[in-house]
């Protein structure tokens, strides 16, 4: 009290607000840093890993990729050979499904089917399905044009534009062509 009333000063102490403590803003800045980059992941790879074909079909699939620069041979659990081009990648069931067997093209491949009357091979590319039962053909995209080829060696499929989902059901359009040895769509 003597030294009060003498003139002498203490430094005042300022009480900060909860927003101007230096823990509220390191905190703020995280989550602005986590939000930032939760938004830019969201809309950095939207693009689907096959056009046309809804990622979440495919991510449950087996992938086999050809990173290599000649082509790589996969052998399927029904007995089919599909022969990938480089940068072409395959998704498929490990076993396929009782009624159809089903797999998903990016790229270029070479397919020879295992024949199976009951079973239709589905193969899903971009905006197009060719069904076999027991053949082999080639399918093969433009990277230029975008335009998809299909050509058949031996055996006979249909090919159809898809339309909505690709579960094996109403998923293909009403008129398709229907390929030979030797000919091409």
């Amino acid at each position: 009290r003597s030294r009060m009333h003498r003139g002498q000063a203490y430094p005042s102490v300022e009480k900060k607000r909860w927003w101007q403590s230096d823990y509220f803003k390191i905190a703020a800045a995280s989550v602005i840093l986590v939000t930032g980059y939760m938004f830019y992941r969201s809309f950095s790879f939207q693009q689907a890993l096959i056009s046309g074909i809804p990622d979440s079909e495919i991510s449950h699939l087996e992938k086999t990729s050809n990173a290599t620069s000649e082509a790589k041979e996969i052998m399927l659990s029904d007995g089919s050979h599909v022969t990938l081009d480089p940068g072409a990648a395959l998704f498929y069931a490990r076993e396929f499904d009782r009624e159809k067997r089903i797999v998903y093209l990016k790229g270029n491949g070479f397919f020879d089917v295992a024949v199976d009357p009951d079973k239709p091979f589905l193969v899903y590319t971009d905006d197009i399905v060719t069904k076999v039962l027991g053949t082999s053909f080639t399918i093969r995209k433009n990277e230029g044009s975008g335009a998809i080829e299909v050509a058949v060696m031996t055996g006979k499929v249909m090919v159809e534009k898809t339309v909505g989902s690709n579960d094996g059901t109403g998923t293909s359009a009403k008129s398709g062509v229907t390929l030979t040895p030797n000919r091409k769509v």
